[in-house]
């Protein structure tokens, strides 16, 4: 059996984006966006919405984006309520890629379930990860 069809939307980043603004508590599962911005040394990743075999594509393409030249990079993990293998491939290959650029690391905003299997994994040390809630700055 194949796995159910990846639903996907020309307008999906600003729908995701919109409804981030209002409440990041429901989003609705069958959207997912992945803002990258890059400012000379530094890029930021923000996903919005679950993590799932749908977002894995566009994910690839946010870990490519990573290039010699940029020094930190800084995940916002606010916006994802749930993540499965996709999610910890995604991190363990933003990891990688970070290590092969010299690029420092940091996960923000990480919500419960997806805060709960990257811990069950051990898959991120302390210093790179900080629970969604905390302010920039607080200890992990």
């Amino acid at each position: 059996m194949s796995p159910p069809p990846c639903r996907t939307r020309a307008d999906g980043a600003n729908r995701a984006a919109e409804l981030t603004r209002r409440d990041t508590t429901h989003i609705p599962a069958d959207v997912f966006a992945c803002a990258v911005t890059i400012d000379g040394p530094l890029c930021v990743i923000e996903p919005i919405g679950d993590i799932d075999l749908c977002a894995r594509p566009q994910l690839s393409g946010v870990v490519s984006c990573i290039r010699a030249g940029v020094r930190e990079v800084r995940v916002n993990f606010a916006g994802v309520p749930f993540m499965d293998t996709s999610g910890l491939a995604f991190l363990h290959d933003l990891r990688e890629r970070c290590q092969e650029t010299g690029s420092r690391l940091s996960i923000d905003g990480l919500r419960s379930q997806p805060l709960r299997l990257c811990v069950l994994l051990d898959l991120l040390p302390p210093s790179e990860c900080r629970p969604w809630g905390r302010p920039p700055g607080s200890p992990s």
